[in-house]
């Protein structure tokens, strides 16, 4: 392999490395998320954002390193280019490296998901409890004393919206 080869590969293993940290991050904010563990959440949520900011920047490096060694063919600049014009030895190490990112890449992209719809699902619940006790109209909504009595006319808390 030349050098150019050797640090594409070696740029290859941080960014596979920092995939799967990710997909970490990412299952430890699932965890989070359903344990309700905002401690938890922030510190999860701060390191994935940590790498995907450091994910970003290797993916804009592997380009430029990909770009000068693909220099001579201007119309596609890409990893499958790379291993199909230029790899004719350990073309299985390549081929390797390239899975382990796109397999972190879909578990990222599922648990992401995931995730989603999980927040998405605790904040309308929270949303529904919220409008089901919430008294519409608070004037009209009365105060009980200590024996569980009130002075005023009894009015539904609750409004079904029928």
């Amino acid at each position: 392999m030349t050098k150019q080869h050797d640090e594409l590969f070696r740029h290859l293993m941080q960014e596979a490395s920092c995939y799967e940290n990710l997909q970490e991050a990412a299952r430890k904010k699932q965890g989070a998320i359903v344990e309700g563990d905002l401690k938890q959440l922030k510190m999860a949520t701060d390191m994935e954002q940590s790498l995907v900011q450091r994910g970003n920047r290797l993916t804009a490096e592997r380009y430029l390193l990909l770009k000068e060694v693909l220099k001579d063919y201007s119309d596609e600049i890409t990893l499958n280019a790379f291993i199909n014009r230029c790899v004719k030895n350990n073309r299985n190490d390549w081929l390797f490296i390239k899975k382990r990112i796109e397999n972190a890449a879909g578990i990222i992209h599922r648990l992401n998901r995931e995730n989603a719809m999980l927040l998405h699902t605790s904040i309308h619940f929270v949303q529904d409890l919220v409008q089901l006790f919430y008294p519409k109209d608070e004037l009209k909504s009365g105060m009980y004393a200590a024996d569980g009595t009130t002075s005023e006319t009894a009015m539904h808390m609750v409004d079904y919206g029928v």
